[in-house]
């Protein structure tokens, strides 16, 4: 207070000394001009009260009229309702607006609203008037919303609302309805100014079809009346609104005081005793206005000296405070007004806007707040959990990205409604949200509160109708040092989230430094394939593949990673980063462009008829495109080799995959005389009928199943027993990998397997290896009579071939 008043020191003191003067020549001439002022005063009184009973009887007759030709066209549209409520209709009122809000049953509730979503009003929504006493539904089961209002610029915020929601508001209705009368409900706007709605019903046939609703604000139809002398400071009109109760007492509500438009602090208009009062009693709908008129001093007076100096005074009096006031008010607002917007920007600076959640600046900021609160204080472990929705992408993009919000809502007041009261939640973009567990160093504990935010957020979700199901994986890391630093915590929690995506969803995994170890060691296994691919830094081992008579007869080439700072790579380390990297394509080419150059080199050393065979595996994303079979018949041609001796292996998930284009590589391929090996058989999802309608010339029987002949149980003989079988009746050759000893071989030759490869005959051996090994193996051929035909027959009748391995 006395701040204030240092603030308005001037203006105070400007208008005592005006006012001070203005009363001392009102004092003189009082005693002469007191009969005119009455007599002035009262003529003003009759003539106001006179206009504002004819602008309520105007009032009245708009609501009649829109009554009558609502009875005409009752199912009239939104632009009929705008084209009859128009500008020329309302003219010469000071009526705010008509609204109408026709009588619907409340099962016709959801129709209504789409009915007026699809006319143009796309927010359109039923609610119930706001701080409405809270009563039971009407015993009819039916609504009043509002549907149309004009002027809608004016009213729009009225749309929707439900007029039976209001019980006060409802009698009222009722009483228009029962009477046949216009009837009346006050209400405070958001701007806590009154007005009236003015209730008349709409009948069909003796049945209310919806009730009209004229809206007046107090303020307007009173100023626009009266605004010249509610604005001056000596006069005071008040009116009140007069309600019988119990048929007796009667209660007076004010509903306008144009005191309320003036600073009583330092106004003389609020606490002088009027000299002149007039009283009148209207009617206004169902209700009785009293208006109270006062003059508080003359506002005439003759043109003597002292008067004309005392007028003079007070109004540049007047006039220099209110300039003073108005000035120090409007920097008083605007300074206001910056702290609001500032606050506001503050608060979107750090939260979320679609969920209410602090947003990812605003964690940030916090554990950087926490790590320098630590430094100063003693520290306190907690631990930070990083949740991300599984399969929330699908829905968001079949379902649209309004359902995916709304679902992002629901996930965010699931989190709110449990967590602990300490706990702080955070939106930290897209579909994932970060929880901050103050005072938490437990695993287990960490661990209880992990599984029951997954066990919430897994419970069906039903938006708009539908119903939606989603999970979420949980990276969880505890911070139990006051060493740290946020971006390491935000990343070690992603790191753990991510773990529990791929180690099958729906699970919280806690971070380990090793998972950070492995990811930086694939960065850079990710970095360095790129200079390996385009230097040729890889080099092709092949494993030797012998029939069953003991026969070279093909390699399998085996691509190994020479690595200039790390050695000799194996496959199971680099050729899973290269399939995720989309770097399988140029290696595939490359690999297959060493294998077929080595071809050429057994070509020239040992002729065409004792040549061995090599192939190449290819994988599922190398056969769907044209350019490995393009390569492949490009680089025959160009050594001038026959296609019998290359041969491909894939595994069986690739024939599944793209099937049609995967058929029509398989023909273009078997077309130039290579042979198809299928790889891995057994261990994927092949059927008979793959295997009967593709062209496929080898299985090759995978190792698990070798290894367990080797158990001597019966099931496994008479599994791999019934695959070679199939095989033969499907006119396959087939070969056995993971060889180990002599006895496995003797078990499967007697069965009808075809050629063996594994470690019984060789290891993957280097290019420099393959001579040695070879010489005595290819000069037995040369010297014997027997063995060199029949080797050749199985190469050439049905390509036992060995493939280039790319282990995914």
């Amino acid at each position: 207070m006395f701040e204030k008043l240092i603030r308005y020191k001037t203006v105070v003191l400007t208008a005592l000394i005006g006012l001070a003067m203005a009363i001392g020549a009102f004092g003189v001439i009082q005693h002469y001009e007191q009969q005119q002022i009455k007599n002035q005063f009262h003529a003003t009184f009759v003539d106001k009260v006179t206009g504002l009973s004819q602008a309520i009887i105007a009032i009245e007759k708009v609501l009649i009229a829109t009554q009558q030709m609502l009875k005409v066209y009752p199912d009239l549209n939104r632009q009929q309702f705008s084209q009859l409520v128009n500008d020329e209709l309302l003219s010469g009122t000071v009526i705010t607006g008509i609204e109408w809000a026709p009588r619907i049953h409340q099962s016709a509730r959801s129709g209504f609203e789409l009915k007026m979503r699809e006319s143009g009003i796309f927010d359109y929504r039923i609610h119930n008037v706001a701080q409405a006493q809270s009563c039971e539904p009407a015993a009819d089961q039916t609504i009043l919303p509002v549907a149309f209002t004009e002027p809608s610029t004016h009213l729009g915020q009225e749309l929707g609302l439900d007029l039976n929601s209001d019980c006060q508001l409802r009698t009222q209705i009722e009483e228009a309805i029962d009477k046949q009368i216009i009837s009346s409900k006050m209400f405070t706007s958001d701007q806590d100014e009154i007005g009236v709605r003015m209730l008349l019903q709409v009948s069909n046939n003796s049945t209310n079809v919806g009730i009209i609703v004229g809206m007046v604000m107090v303020n307007q139809l009173v100023d626009s009346l009266w605004g010249g002398l509610t604005q001056s400071e000596n006069f005071v009109l008040t009116i009140y609104e007069n309600t019988q109760l119990n048929g007796a007492q009667n209660q007076q509500h004010k509903l306008y005081d144009s005191r309320w438009q003036l600073n009583c602090d330092n106004n003389i208009a609020c606490f002088t005793q009027p000299a002149l009062v007039e009283t009148a009693i209207i009617p206004f709908a169902n209700q009785q206005w009293i208006i109270e008129f006062s003059q508080i001093k003359s506002t005439s007076g003759e043109d003597y000296f002292p008067y004309l100096a005392a007028a003079l005074v007070l109004v540049a009096t007047a006039s220099l405070s209110y300039y003073l006031y108005t000035n120090i008010t409007r920097i008083q607002w605007a300074n206001s007004l910056v702290e609001e917007k500032t606050a506001s920007l503050k608060f979107q600076a750090s939260h979320d806007l679609l969920t209410g959640l602090l947003n990812k600046n605003a964690l940030y900021e916090y554990l950087q707040q926490l790590n320098k609160t630590h430094l100063a204080s003693k520290f306190m472990p907690f631990s930070v959990l990083f949740i991300d929705l599984d399969y929330f992408k699908k829905i968001n993009d079949t379902q649209g990205h309004m359902v995916g919000d709304l679902l992002l809502e629901r996930v965010a007041n699931r989190l709110k409604h449990n967590s602990r009261s300490n706990d702080l939640l955070f939106r930290f973009g897209g579909d994932e949200f970060v929880i901050v567990l103050q005072n938490m160093s437990s695993e287990r504990r960490a661990t209880n509160i992990a599984q029951r935010y997954l066990s919430e957020l897994q419970q069906p979700y039903n938006i708009e109708g539908n119903t939606y199901t989603i999970g979420a994986s949980i990276g969880v890391t505890v911070i139990d040092s006051d060493d740290f630093h946020p971006e390491d915590i935000i990343r070690n929690a992603d790191i753990a989230m991510y773990q529990a995506k791929e180690s099958g969803r729906g699970q919280a995994i806690f971070f380990q430094h090793k998972m950070f170890d492995d990811i930086v060691h694939l960065h850079r296994l990710e970095s360095d394939l790129d200079k390996a691919i385009s230097q040729d830094q890889f080099e092709l081992y092949y494993q030797p593949i012998f029939n069953n008579e003991q026969q070279l007869i093909g390699f399998e080439a085996l691509a190994r990673w020479q690595h200039p700072s790390r050695g000799l790579i194996m496959p199971l380390d680099f050729v899973p980063i290269i399939e995720k990297t989309n770097k399988i394509k140029p290696f595939g080419l490359l690999v297959a462009r060493k294998a077929i150059a080595q071809l050429d080199k057994f070509r020239h050393l040992y002729g065409v008829e004792q040549c061995p065979s090599i192939s190449i595996n290819v994988s599922a994303l190398q056969i769907v495109d044209d350019e490995i079979v393009q390569l492949i018949e490009s680089q025959l041609s160009h050594y001038a080799l026959p296609a019998h001796l290359l041969a491909i292996e894939l595994t069986e998930s690739a024939l599944i995959e793209n099937h049609a284009l995967v058929k029509a590589r398989l023909k273009q391929l078997s077309d130039l005389g290579i042979k198809i090996y299928l790889d891995d058989f057994g261990t994927g999802y092949s059927s008979l009928s793959l295997l009967q309608h593709l062209n496929i010339d080898v299985l090759k029987i995978d190792r698990a199943f070798i290894s367990a002949l080797a158990e001597q149980t019966p099931e496994a003989k008479n599994l791999v027993k019934a695959i070679i079988h199939m095989a033969q009746a499907l006119h396959l050759k087939v070969i056995a990998e993971g060889i180990e000893d002599k006895q496995i071989i003797a078990q499967l030759t007697a069965i009808g397997c075809h050629a063996f490869q594994g470690y019984y005959y060789a290891k993957p051996l280097a290019v420099a290896q393959l001579a040695s090994f070879m010489a005595p193996l290819l000069n037995h051929k040369r010297h014997s009579n027997r063995v060199i035909p029949n080797s050749v027959a199985i190469a050439n009748a049905k390509g036992i071939n060995t493939a280039i391995k790319h282990i995914a």
